[in-house]
């Protein structure tokens, strides 16, 4: 009698591509930036949004050992790790070179080769930590409008691009939307925490996307306006990650998550 192998098993025996290295790496260097800024990593950040997205029909426990995989590898370039990602030596040859390449054409390479996470500066009051939030606040959502406008002649809903893990402008006015109301939150004398670290989570998804989303941007566009459009979009996401971290990281500061 025939049997029927579970296709999310038979999916995860399968050699790991190019594109799953490349966006397990995007979503360990992310951890790290965030990391070093003092939020602390957790599976459920991240491994839910790659299995519905880049490393679909990969599961959690799959996931997480190619992580400690990229864990071993830094560890042998005496770079920075994720303190939750253990190194797993047993990682094939070929499997550890391409890894290995992908992390040092990595462009945030440098950021990571810290073998200790930067301290922060001296314990500051709550008025300087809203202060600092704020601020932060502000230049990402000047940071997200300069990156929506450099989306310039994109689709609206659906980029005319072979991506298959995008996003649109929907999602950045979802994003906008978190922002005034973590504006909001701010504001009061007694802000709703549990709002506020709702809001924090997606952000961190949304980071995590857009880190994704760069790199595919720069590899994978194939409309002849997007090659054009590239390198403006590429820019102004780049210079927009920094931004979200510093909100996620201040506020998370002032909440005490």
């Amino acid at each position: 009698m025939p049997t029927h192998e579970n296709p999310a098993k038979k999916r995860n025996q399968v050699l790991w591509s190019d594109d799953e290295l490349l966006a397990a790496v995007e979503a360990y260097i992310y951890m790290i930036r965030l990391q070093q800024r003092g939020v602390a990593c957790t599976e459920n950040m991240t491994t839910p949004l790659l299995m519905a997205g880049p490393l679909a029909g990969r599961n959690d426990a799959s996931i997480r050992y190619r992580m400690r995989n990229i864990s071993a590898v830094l560890h042998g370039l005496n770079a920075q790790i994720l303190d939750i990602y253990s190194p797993a030596e047993q990682v094939g040859a070929g499997v550890r070179e391409r890894l290995r390449k992908i992390l040092l054409a990595h462009p945030a390479f440098e950021l990571i080769k810290l073998t200790s996470t930067p301290r922060s500066p001296g314990n500051l009051s709550r008025s300087d930590k809203h202060q600092n939030a704020v601020s932060a606040l502000n230049d990402l959502r000047k940071r997200l409008d300069e990156f929506e406008a450099s989306m310039g002649g994109i689709g609206h809903n659906h980029p005319p691009e072979a991506i298959e893990y995008s996003f649109d402008r929907n999602e950045i006015s979802k994003v906008k939307e978190d922002l005034a109301r973590l504006e909001i939150e701010l504001s009061k004398s007694k802000p709703d925490i549990s709002v506020q670290k709702n809001i924090i989570e997606r952000l961190i998804g949304f980071g995590l996307k857009l880190s994704i989303w760069m790199e595919q941007r720069v590899t994978k566009f194939v409309d002849a306006a997007l090659v054009i459009a590239a390198p403006i979009v590429v820019a102004k996401a780049t210079n927009m990650l920094p931004s979200l971290i510093e909100v996620v990281h201040s506020v998370t500061q002032l909440i005490g998550r």
